[in-house]
C-alpha cells in the first residue's frame, strides 16, 4: 500500500498565499520604521551638534565681545572700579580659554576647518590685546586704557565677534 500525502485544496493555499503575503509586508514595515528612528537619530544628533557648536561660538564671541570690551567701557566710565573691571578680563579670559578647547574638539567639515583657522589667527591677536588690558588695568592707568581701548582693544577683538564668526 502506497502512502499518499494529503492533498491541500485551494482555499487553503490562497489562505496561506495571504498570509505569507502579510507576514512581508508586516516585516518590511518593522524594518522602514527601524531605518527611520535611525535617521531622526541621525538628524537630531546633527541638529543638536550644530546648537552645541552654535551656543559656543555665542559664548566665546560674547567673551571678547561683551565681557572683555565691556568691562573696558565700564572702567573707562567709572561704572566699577579697577579691580572689578579686571576681574571680570580674568574671568572672561579663563572662560574664553575653555570655549577655545571645546571648539577645537569639535568635528569641521573643510569649509568649517578653514573657517576655524581664520578665527583661531585672529584670536592670537585679540588674547594679546587681552593680556594688555589686563596689565593696564593692574597699573590703573586711566589715559592707557582710553588710548589701548581706542586704538588696538577693538580692532584685535573685532574680527572674533560675532559678525565675523557667524558662518563659522
Amino acid at each position: 500500500m502506497r502512502f499518499r500525502l494529503p492533498t491541500i485544496g485551494i482555499r487553503l493555499q490562497l489562505w496561506g498565499l495571504f498570509g505569507l503575503f502579510l507576514l512581508t509586508g508586516a516585516t518590511v514595515m518593522v524594518i522602514d520604521e527601524i531605518v527611520q528612528m535611525r535617521a531622526i537619530a541621525s538628524l537630531e544628533g546633527m541638529k543638536d551638534q550644530s546648537l552645541t557648536r552654535m551656543r559656543r561660538l555665542k559664548a566665546l564671541s560674547d567673551g571678547y565681545g561683551l565681557d572683555v570690551v565691556d568691562a573696558t567701557f565700564r572702567v573707562r566710565n567709572h561704572l566699577i572700579t579697577w579691580g572689578e573691571g579686571l576681574a571680570v578680563v580674568e574671568r572672561a579670559q579663563t572662560n574664553i580659554d575653555g570655549y577655545w578647547r571645546a571648539l577645537s574638539t569639535m568635528p569641521r567639515g573643510p569649509v568649517e576647518e578653514d573657517l576655524y583657522r581664520q578665527v583661531a589667527q585672529a584670536r592670537v591677536r585679540a588674547d594679546a590685546a587681552t593680556t594688555t588690558l589686563r596689565d593696564i588695568l593692574r597699573a590703573r592707568d586711566a589715559a592707557a586704557l582710553t588710548r589701548f581701548a581706542d586704538t588696538e582693544l577693538y580692532p584685535a577683538v573685532d574680527p572674533v565677534t560675532p559678525m565675523e564668526i557667524v558662518a563659522f
